[in-house]
């Protein structure tokens, strides 16, 4: 069950991501959206404070399809439990002018 969960979560996030990357402004057709984005400049980083184990290979995975979904770069970083090298890697993304963030949180 737990399992389950958490590849749904996965899934759910791989979905968030094409959806807000096949978003358009000048198209009300969806199909005109999705074309739009083949090919698109747009890199997106994906921040987790995960290691490989199986969720986060999972979550990965989905980001992968995601990425080959919407034609765009996705960067995933896991920092395998370590807040100081997941803050760092937001940094280093949000300097490389990132078009969006997705990030796990590490230490609540």
């Amino acid at each position: 069950m737990k399992q389950t969960l958490w590849k749904l979560l996965a899934m759910l996030f791989a979905v968030a991501l094409v959806g807000a990357a096949c978003s358009s402004d000048d198209s009300d057709d969806a199909s005109d959206a999705i074309v739009d984005t083949q090919g698109c400049d747009n890199t997106y980083h994906v921040i987790t404070h995960g290691d490989s184990g199986v969720f986060w290979s999972v979550v990965e995975v989905a980001v992968r399809d995601a990425e080959a979904a919407i034609g765009c770069e996705v960067v995933y970083f896991g920092s395998n439990n370590d807040a100081l090298a997941q803050a760092q890697e937001i940094e280093a993304a949000v300097a490389s002018g990132s078009s969006g963030i997705a990030i796990s949180l590490a230490d609540p």
